[in-house]
């Protein structure tokens, strides 16, 4: 069918979760779409080999337009509706039938006829995965306990430590504990720093002792995973820690203490993503941000691993990553994301207005926070996803755009 055909035949419709229908004007846009992948490396043999795995959610920048003497109250209408948390039917007359979640919606009044919509549209399938009964945190502490263990295995019994490895990896152990000192919680103060004494003690015996060396430092690493305090803080620190790890990649016994070890680091990261605070996931972009900030970390990390492979033939410098660990540290990878990505339709649709006269926080933090509490914590909440500062304190003009959630 012609592009003429399908515009004159094919109408923009969308069926909010309840059941309503709407027809607005729409606007030509964009797509993309991802696919999961794995990449392989050999020995001997140029290039990679890249496993396409199923592709990853389509994205649709959704605009289109409520016009005419009813277009406030149809535009109302329409938000209402999106309140509904079941997915949408979206049929378009370029992508065809499509069934996904807005993660957010803007909304312009600046025309008395004319309301534009502005919606990131995601592609969702109707079943929820994983299909276990267990919850996420559950999954990934699971998965992370067998990353570990692998890991911990995968050191000692590939890794020949002599005297000349106790220097570098007690140095490591201080320079990871110095990443985390600043957020240590105060009840968490002196069982941390008893595990780094634990940790750097242990590392004096590990020619005879290299297992209890690992797990002592494992500790060190997986800890902060669960400090309360934000997700963004505890993956701040972790992400320095990693930058840290990757200074020990010298010699065969190095490679092997940075695998392993940073296999442990992004068990954590995993775990603390799926760990939050109460605040710390009000939007899907916070939630988008923990994501992004595993997958990144991961891939450096196999990039890490394919530099630091030696030939085979090279008898006494020969190297290359683990085959059950990278499989099992890849699976609760991947797990994690999608348990993210629950989350991040679960929480709450970020909503775009432009305020229609001058106005001030608190009547703002009133209106679209439902109300404000004793604490003034709803309060902070509107001024903080709103940058609102300085001048705007007191006074916020007419055409400002605000942000809040549903």
């Amino acid at each position: 069918m012609s592009w003429e055909n399908r515009l004159n035949n094919i109408k923009f419709k969308i069926t909010t979760g309840d059941g309503k229908t709407f027809t607005p004007l729409w606007v030509n846009g964009e797509t993309s779409v991802e696919f999961s992948t794995k990449k392989y490396e050999f020995i001997n043999v140029p290039g990679s080999m890249i496993e396409r795995k199923k592709r990853k959610a389509n994205q649709y920048p959704l605009v289109f337009y409520f016009q005419g003497e009813d277009n406030i109250d149809v535009s109302e209408s329409f938000m209402e509706s999106a309140n509904d948390s079941r997915p949408w039917q979206v049929n378009h007359p370029f992508y065809g039938l499509i069934t996904g979640q807005p993660t957010a919606i803007q909304r312009v009044d600046d025309s008395y006829n004319v309301t534009k919509i502005s919606v990131d549209f995601w592609e969702t399938i109707t079943e929820d995965y994983p299909n276990e009964t267990v919850s996420p945190k559950d999954i990934i502490s699971a998965k992370s306990d067998s990353v570990n263990i692998l890991a911990t295995s995968n050191y000692t019994a590939g890794a020949r430590p002599t005297s000349a490895d106790i220097s570098p990896i007690k140095d490591n152990s201080k320079k990871t504990a110095s990443k985390f000192s600043p957020y240590i919680p105060s009840d968490q103060y002196i069982p941390y720093n008893n595990a780094l004494s634990t940790a750097v003690k242990a590392v004096d015996n590990i020619v005879v002792d290299a297992e209890t060396v690992m797990s002592s430092n494992q500790e060190l690493l997986l800890i902060p995973s669960t400090f309360e305090i934000p997700v963004p803080t505890r993956l701040k620190a972790l992400l320095q820690v990693y930058q840290e790890l990757k200074s020990v990649i010298t010699g065969k016994n190095g490679k092997f203490y940075f695998e392993s070890q940073a296999a442990t680091l992004i068990t954590s990261i995993a775990t603390a993503t799926v760990n939050p605070l109460a605040d710390d996931y009000i939007t899907k972009g916070q939630v988008q941000e923990s994501s992004s900030s595993l997958v990144e970390t991961y891939n450096d990390y196999l990039l890490e691993l394919d530099n630091a492979q030696v030939d085979q033939y090279d008898v006494d410098n020969s190297w290359s990553p683990n085959p059950e660990l990278q499989q099992s540290l890849y699976e609760l990878v991947m797990d994690t994301v999608g348990n993210l990505y629950n989350l991040a339709f679960g929480a709450k649709q970020e909503r775009i207005v432009e305020v229609e006269t001058d106005t001030n926080l608190i009547i703002l933090a009133h209106r679209y926070m439902g109300g404000l509490d004793i604490d003034d914590k709803k309060l902070e909440t509107f001024r903080t996803i709103n940058n609102i500062r300085n001048n705007e304190l007191f006074q916020i003009k007419k055409g400002r755009q605000i942000k809040y959630f549903t």
